[in-house]
Parts: C-alpha cells; structure tokens; sequence
C-alpha cells in the first residue's frame, strides 16, 4: 500500500503556473526604457565632451573656423553656420575644469597686501608674503589655476566676484589665526602680471613692465 502511494506520487505531473504576461511585458518595457534612458545619458555626455574639446581653440583665439560664443546664458561652438550649444551650467560642468582654456600669454603671479590693526590708515598696506601659504604646493601652476577660480568665473563676474570677497576673507581669518599677536584688519588680493622671459619667471617682473589689478578687498 505504502509503495503504490509513492509510485502514484512519483508519477504525478508538476504543473508550473504560467507566466504573466502582463509581468512579463512590463519587465521588458522597463528593461527597455533603461536602455534608452542610459543611451541618451551616453549621447549627452559624449556630446559635452565634444564641445568641451572643441571650444578649446576659439578659447585659446587660434586660427580655426570655429567661433566661441556666450550670449544670454547660452555659449557653445559656431563651426560655421552650425551653432553647437549648451546652457551655461551645463557647459560649466564640462569645460569649467579645463586647463588649455586658462593658458595665460603672460607671467601671472598673485599677491596678498593687508593693513595692521590700529594701524595709520596714510600709511601704504604691506605685502604680507602669505600667498603660498595657502596652498599645499608651491607652485605657479596650481596657484594660478585655483587663485582664478574658474568655474565661478564661467558662471558670471558677479558670481566670480563674490567668490573672490569669500576667499579674501577666508585668507584673513587664516592669517589672524596664525599671527595672532600681529593682525591684520584689512586685507587685499591683487593679481600681477608681466612679459615672459627665457631666463626665468621673474627676469622681467619690473615696475616699469608689471601691471597689477585689484581682485578683492576685504
């Protein structure tokens, strides 16, 4: 009895429930539109790059037929009569990092004037030699391209330039800290630059060949 009640299990079908079509279409719908939604993501990328690479010339004022543009929050590429663009900010998140774009024609070098605290105000503001000890290497290089502040700069002088008041005074709440027996109570940023030289950085950094411009005080 026990064995034909095993065999009679043992030769019963094991029905599977049918799948959903319904599921089954659904799935497939959200596999697809992954797809497509990972494709367009691609497409713009790619797309962000390209002009990003491109606008490098027309930057740089190469011999190119491409024309650089910015106009109303909208810059790109003219090759022609082609107009490749994108909106600011978006062209900001590809291009504000670049470093061919910020290739300066001549020595570049930043300097940091403060004024003593109780100090005469007649009396001229003194160079407080503290630039480089801002960063952690010293180098022209990372100097200049972070004392720029480029993406602030791409997206507006008003936005650059309230970038620049916060790092003025970011720098003289350091320099305070660090000298508290001799503080300064204002403090300036003020970028200079001069010809190149193939015998050094600052062969020709002479009052008669240097220009300077204020960026910040504070």
């Amino acid at each position: 009895m026990i064995y034909s009640s095993l065999k009679t299990r043992t030769n019963l079908e094991v029905l599977e429930p049918e799948p959903d079509e319904t599921a089954v279409r659904s799935s497939s719908f959200a596999k697809g539109s992954k797809v497509i939604a990972w494709s367009i993501l691609i497409l713009f990328v790619l797309y962000g790059d390209a002009l990003a690479i491109l606008s490098e010339f027309p930057i740089l004022d190469n011999t190119s037929a491409m024309q650089f543009f910015d106009r109303d929050g909208y810059c790109g590429v003219e090759i022609g009569s082609v107009d490749l663009g994108l909106p600011r900010l978006v062209f900001t998140f590809f291009n504000g990092g670049g470093v061919f774009n910020r290739v300066p024609d001549n020595n570049i070098d930043y300097a940091i004037y403060g004024r003593r605290a109780n100090a005469d105000p007649r009396q001229p503001w003194e160079d407080l030699n503290f630039l480089k000890s801002c960063f952690p290497y010293d180098c022209h290089g990372e100097i200049y391209s972070r004392m720029e502040l480029p993406w602030h700069q791409l997206i507006g002088q008003e936005t650059h330039s309230k970038a620049m008041s916060d790092l003025a005074i970011k720098i003289k709440n350091k320099y305070n800290r660090e000298h508290p027996r001799d503080p300064v109570d204002k403090l300036a940023i003020y970028m200079l630059w001069w010809p190149r030289s193939e015998a050094g950085f600052y062969d020709l950094r002479r009052p008669e060949t240097t220009s300077w411009r204020l960026l910040a005080e504070e």
